[in-house]
């Protein structure tokens, strides 16, 4: 079961990225890179691959903030970045 305060957390660190705030993007980076790249590496097998994947993550999540802005409803963390995954 999800952690409550870890979700708000992260709502309120989306909210501040998408509203262009980069050190609130490097600490959802901080906080979830380890996640996607276990994610990836079970996918994928592949270290190196896992982890250049993790970063194309990254950049796309980045790189959609400005859609996202105009979005603002129903956007989760999980979601969001699952939408990015679009590699397989």
């Amino acid at each position: 079961m999800p952690d409550v305060d870890q979700n708000s957390h992260y709502e309120f660190l989306i909210q501040q990225a998408i509203e262009g705030d980069k050190e609130a993007f490097g600490r959802l980076y901080e906080s979830t890179a380890s996640q996607i790249f276990d994610y990836l590496y079970i996918r994928l097998g592949d270290s190196q691959q896992s982890e250049d994947m993790t970063e194309v993550v990254f950049l796309r999540a980045w790189d959609n903030m400005p859609e996202l802005r105009k979005k603002r409803t129903g956007f989760s963390f999980a979601h969001g970045f699952t939408a990015s995954l679009t590699i397989c």
